[in-house]
């Protein structure tokens, strides 16, 4: 793992090479990644593009053709919806 800001290394990032955790974790993405391309278009995309490719904003509003508000608002719609069918899944 990685500091954000430096792109140094954490050094005290653990990492658990067990079979189990890894199938959990492919699990886990893959249910993220299922309710990600099940959102409206336009949220989709907003949030493929800021957080999966990790561009700013300001580029996915260009991208988009639209302000940079409106990709804030894109982002906050999805994240509830995906806060939202993930609680569904786990049964809470």
């Amino acid at each position: 793992m990685f500091h954000k800001e430096s792109n140094e290394p954490i050094d005290d990032a653990v990492e658990v090479d067990h079979p189990g955790i890894q199938t959990e974790n492919k699990e886990a993405i893959e249910n993220l990644l299922k309710i990600i391309y099940q959102l409206p278009e336009n949220q989709k995309t907003a949030i493929i593009l800021s957080k999966i490719e990790d561009r700013p904003q300001k580029e996915v509003a260009d991208i988009m053709k639209t302000s940079v508000k409106a990709v804030e608002s894109l982002l906050q719609r999805a994240k509830q919806t995906i806060q939202k069918k993930l609680t569904e899944s786990e049964g809470l």
